[in-house]
């Protein structure tokens, strides 16, 4: 069986990063591969989770008052990734300890996530765009990059093109950057759906069928899943829960809304997925939040975020669910049905497409 390495942040306590590795590993599972993760673990993603903070006093006292919830929260999340994302392998810090073990006829998968992103990875990564020193031969394959924004690309323009030169197959989620990309890179750059998305909502289920999780099935409830903090959220939450009578399910440190059922913060990637499954309404400024939102088929309204808007509003867009976007409680309408007909089918289309890239990539 064809072995497959697969490089991306699966390391990182984030619900979409977790969840987009489990999601292509299995993928790469169903295509016929047997797929690992290279647990690579990089210093700079790895700093944004750290226990103690200590870059201002009121960091520093934040972080203890919260400890025993992050320490809750850090135990889900290893939980879920030594069981699904082999961060019980053998550990590499470094892109030579790396390159030491590449094999002939190896097959390299990086991506999704932001990891052509170089103001979260320290600089435009040698090893998200696996350009190793080696003279074996070896496939390379990238998923789903997502690069932040068009100014970082032209900041970093020198880097992208020559850390990519080795790349025959280049893919990205954001298709308002891929004619940049590809001037840049003088390379064909194709768009790709999210891995999230190429489970469907069965296969998902069948995640959550195999482990234990809250129970949520007794209540309605409004489900609030902020990646940044916002003003415009929590009125909109407070305002949907005034209308309806029904109480808000977030994973914020502390509550912010006016009626609280359940706070999960501490909850790892399964318990995520479950709170979409089962929620009545969701507001959310995230992208993985309106994806979840979408593979449930839910009532949600997505308020974009100051930054990284771009990547929910194309796929919105794309998905002819722009109308979903929402700013202030006024452009609420609780009435209005959502028909995911069209969306689901092109849904199929793209996860069609991405599967054969992936095939052709790798295969």
């Amino acid at each position: 069986m064809l072995k497959v390495k697969m490089l991306t942040f699966h390391n990182a306590e984030n619900y979409g990063a977790a969840l987009q590795a489990y999601a292509l590993k299995e993928t790469l599972k169903k295509l016929g591969t047997s797929p690992s993760f290279v647990n690579y673990k990089n210093k700079a993603i790895l700093s944004d989770y750290k226990l103690i903070r200590t870059n201002s006093l009121k960091s520093f006292f934040s972080s203890l008052w919260f400890l025993p919830r992050n320490l809750k929260r850090k135990r889900n999340f290893k939980s879920f990734s030594d069981m699904y994302l082999d961060t019980k392998a053998k550990l590499y810090t470094e892109i030579s300890q790396i390159e030491q073990d590449i094999e002939e006829g190896d097959v390299f998968v990086a991506g999704s996530d932001q990891i052509w992103n170089p103001e979260l990875t320290d600089g435009l990564s040698d090893i998200y765009t696996l350009n190793f020193e080696t003279d074996k031969n070896i496939k390379q394959v990238i998923y789903g990059a997502s690069l932040g924004n068009e100014e970082l690309l032209q900041k970093y323009a020198l880097d992208f093109k020559t850390k990519t030169e080795k790349l025959d197959f280049i893919s990205v989620r954001e298709q308002s950057i891929i004619q940049s990309l590809e001037n840049t890179c003088d390379k064909k750059v194709e768009q790709v759906i999210d891995p999230t998305l190429l489970l469907d909502k069965c296969e998902w289920d069948k995640l959550l069928s195999n482990n234990s999780c809250v129970y949520l099935k007794d209540k309605k409830y409004i489900l609030v899943y902020t990646l940044f903090e916002s003003d415009k959220v929590t009125k909109i939450a407070n305002y949907i829960s005034k209308i309806t009578g029904f109480k808000v399910v977030h994973f914020r440190k502390y509550n912010a809304y006016n009626k609280e059922y359940m706070n999960l913060y501490s909850k790892g990637p399964i318990d995520f997925v479950n709170a979409f499954r089962n929620a009545e309404y969701v507001i959310t400024n995230s992208f993985h939040g309106t994806v979840f939102s979408i593979i449930y088929e839910k009532k949600f309204y997505s308020v974009l975020p100051i930054a990284r808007a771009g990547r929910i509003k194309d796929l919105l867009d794309k998905l002819n669910l722009g109308s979903r976007i929402v700013d202030k409680e006024e452009d609420i309408n609780l009435d209005e049905n959502i028909d995911y007909t069209v969306a689901n089918e092109k849904i199929e289309e793209m996860r069609k497409h991405s599967i054969e890239y992936l095939k052709k990539g790798v295969l």
